[in-house]
């Protein structure tokens, strides 16, 4: 089965995600499509990683911890931005759309 050879551990999918919170960070006011786009991919991978554990069976306590905590990660990270950014010329609605 060609998806279990070159499958990802769920957990690590969802680590992936910090770097991407990182990112978003550090360009939301210079790079806003990139941002979206981060942001997009931020949100299959939160999809993703359950699905893959799943699949394989590898669903653990610690991948749902995990997962929590990124989810919250996320959400700050992207409702900071907003908040930041929206008494700003910079204002960046697109990400309201996510």
């Amino acid at each position: 089965d060609i998806l279990r050879t070159i499958a990802l551990p769920p957990n690590l999918i969802t680590l992936s995600r910090l770097p991407i919170c990182w990112l978003v960070l550090a360009l939301y006011r210079s790079s806003p499509e990139i941002v979206a786009l981060l942001v997009i991919l931020s949100l299959v991978l939160d999809i993703l990683d359950g699905n893959v554990a799943r699949y394989f069976g590898l669903c653990s306590r610690l991948g749902a911890f995990l997962d929590m905590i990124l989810d919250r990660t996320s959400d700050f990270t992207y409702f900071a931005i907003l908040a930041i950014s929206s008494n700003q010329k910079h204002f960046a609605p697109h990400l309201s759309l996510i």
